[in-house]
Order: C-alpha cells, then structure tokens, then sequence
C-alpha cells in the first residue's frame, strides 16, 4: 500500500468557503475587497510624491527625521541652512481661483465677509473666507468671476459697511537673494581629505558644495570644488582644519565665479544686507569677518565706571600718604619714573581692612599700566589763602 498523497490545492467547495472565512486584502492599494492581481487603481504617495504605494505604506513616516544643517561657519557672514531634501512638485495641484481680500476701510470678521459676499454675489456657491496676515483668502468659482471682483478698487458691503478690496494671491514664496555660485581651489589639504566626502565637508565651511572636480583631484592633485555662498568678499583665505592627532592650515581661493548672485533692495534682508554692505577695506576688519572694537569710543557708562575708579584710587593714595604732603600739598616723594606702581615701602604698622584694602588692590592690579600713572598723579589742588 503506497503513500497517502495530500492535494496541495484545496477543492473548489472548500476554496469558497475559505474566501467567504476571510475577506480579501489588496496589497498594492490597501483596500479590502479584491485582491492585488485585479487592482487597476492608480496609486499615489503624497509623502514621498512616488506613484508606487499610497500614504498609508509609505516608509517615510517610519524613518529618522532628517534636520537641516548649517554651513558657511568659517565666517560669520557665510552661515546659512541649506536644505539636501528641497525638490520641485512632480505633480503641480488642482489650479484654484484663490483673492485676497483686504479690507480698506472698516472692521470685518472672517464670518461676516462670508455673509455679505453670499448676499452681494449669489453665485449658487458657499462662500468660505480664511483670516490670515493680510487680509482674508476667499475661493472664486472662475478666473473670470475672480478678474470681475478685481476691477472693483473698493466693494462697500451692505450688511458690515466694511470696504473691501480683492486682489490676485499666490502661495509662491519669493526669494530675497540669489547664493553666487563660485568655483574654489584649496591649497594644503592633507592626503586624509583628498576625497569626494572629505572635500564636502571642508566645501560646507564656506557653503553649499554642488560639484567636486575629481578629474583635478586625480590627475593633478588639485582639490578643487563648486560651491554655493552668500558673499564671495567674505569666504576667509584660510581656515584651520584638524586630522586627528594634527591641525592644518587650509588657503582657499577663488578659482570662478560661474553664477553671481543679487540681493532684492526692496525686501529687508537683516543680516545678509548688513554683511555685503560692510566696508571691506576698513583696516580694522579682519578676516573672520569681525570689526575690531573701536577703543576711542566709549560708552556712558564705562566713562562713569572709570571715573568711579579713579575717585576710589585718588582716595585711597591720599589716606595712606597724607603724612607726606607739604604745607602747599605738594607731594614730597613723588614718582619719578613710570614704574607702573608706588615705590613707598609698606608700613607694616598701619591697620589693614580686609574688604576694603582688597577691593582697591585688586582694582589697582587690574587698571592699565598707563591708567595707573595719571591716577598716580592727581591734578594739584591751589593752597586756601
């Protein structure tokens, strides 16, 4: 007697019956009801924007957060965050009819406009009006009926006796500046960074790295690189570059400029206007990018700080040599040479006060050498007749 023999396919009774058991589960959408092999629906992701899966299947979501890096930070005026995930639309949405609403004269709520744009204009539609900064966004059902309402400079309402003025509105958002795009050659690069990934982390000090020129790198040894910067006046000459155990000195220069940048004067660009607009050929601008401080200009307060110093030192000299001033208050040992410091032997008899003796010494330890010799030497005072 042979084998038992199992069918590996079940009978078709036995088939129906699973299937009624156990509804069917379509892989590629997603949906219970039918099966992958007969979906003919098409899929999109607006996550990813692939046409492979839907939102619910994408691994996107599932995976680590990406953060946007800065670069530029040899500089203080080369630092911006660059973006390594910005991509244009595949798909460009649904176009809509979209006005901006601002109100001219008057007060207006979100829903009143509402109320009053449904009695004025009963185009058999709801309207739905959105506060933002502004003014308010509202749907039209057409371009025209939207070129209708723009030809009105001012719309007086009925219901709120606002007057309200509609007028084009685009999400687009418009940029304030243009990055130059500039070829740079660096000098002194340690065999360590002579590659791809090394060179886009030494380009990211000055920028956003587009393009490495391997040919140059290969042939001639010559590490060279495109990149993305905000001002080319301020990309430093050199920087310092550490390869563990050693710290290097890297020299870059500006090989091309391929693509020079431009900056919208209309819109306040902050820091960016402040940086390009600075006075490259100030001697005390050095190349970090910092102004040296201007040590003839003094503020209020410092003034008054160092007046309140040298009252405190004048009176503490004249306690402790009041026995040696004249009839005419003439000091009888004066200083005689700029030594920086009182050459009167220390009394060893005179009381010491703790808190005060230390404040004024550790003032006086502190004051510049040249502070110390006018403090030494106070305006004389005219004798009293």
């Amino acid at each position: 007697m042979g084998p038992i023999r199992y069918s590996q396919n079940p009978s078709p009774a036995l088939k129906k019956e699973i299937d009624n058991v156990r509804r069917p589960f379509c892989q590629k959408c997603g949906v219970e009801g039918h099966h992958a092999r007969d979906c003919f629906k098409s899929l999109w992701c607006d996550i990813c924007r692939k046409e492979t899966h839907v939102n619910a299947r994408c691994v996107l979501p599932k995976q680590n957060k990406p953060c946007m890096p800065i670069v530029g930070m040899a500089a203080d005026g080369l630092r911006f965050y660059s973006s390594h995930f910005a991509k244009s639309l595949s798909r460009k949405p649904k176009r809509s009819f979209i006005g901006l609403g601002k109100v001219v004269e008057g007060l207006i709520s979100a829903e009143d406009l509402e109320k009053d744009f449904g009695f004025h204009f009963p185009w058999g539609k709801t309207w739905k009006a959105t506060k933002c900064h502004a003014g308010f966004l509202m749907q039209f059902p057409s371009q025209e009926k939207l070129d209708e309402m723009i030809n009105f400079p001012g719309l007086k309402m009925k219901m709120s006796g606002a007057k309200i003025s509609v007028s084009y509105w685009s999400s687009q958002a418009k940029p304030k500046s243009k990055l130059h795009f500039v070829w740079i050659v660096a000098e002194n690069v340690p065999e360590e960074l002579q590659n791809y990934q090394a060179i886009c982390e030494l380009g990211s000090t000055i920028g956003s790295v587009e393009e490495v020129d391997i040919l140059s790198l290969d042939t001639k040894d010559i590490v060279r690189f495109k990149v993305h910067v905000k001002s080319v006046a301020m990309i430093p000459p050199i920087i310092e570059v550490g390869v563990k155990p050693f710290l290097y000195d890297i020299y870059f220069k500006i090989d091309d400029i391929t693509n020079e940048g431009w900056n919208d004067e209309s819109i306040n660009l902050g820091k960016r206007a402040s940086v390009d607009r600075q006075g490259l050929d100030d001697p005390s601008y050095e190349k970090t990018g910092k102004k040296a401080r201007n040590i003839g200009d003094k503020s209020v307060k410092e003034e008054m700080r160092l007046e309140n110093i040298g009252d405190m030192m004048s009176q503490g000299k004249s306690s402790g040599r009041g026995s040696d001033l004249g009839d005419n208050n003439e000091d009888l040992n004066p200083v005689t040479e700029d030594k920086g410091y009182d050459n009167n032997p220390i009394n060893e008899d005179e009381e010491f006060h703790k808190s005060e003796d230390d404040l004024l010494s550790e003032i006086w330890r502190n004051l510049p050498k040249m502070r110390r010799w006018f403090y030494l030497h106070p305006k004389k005072k005219s004798a009293s007749p």
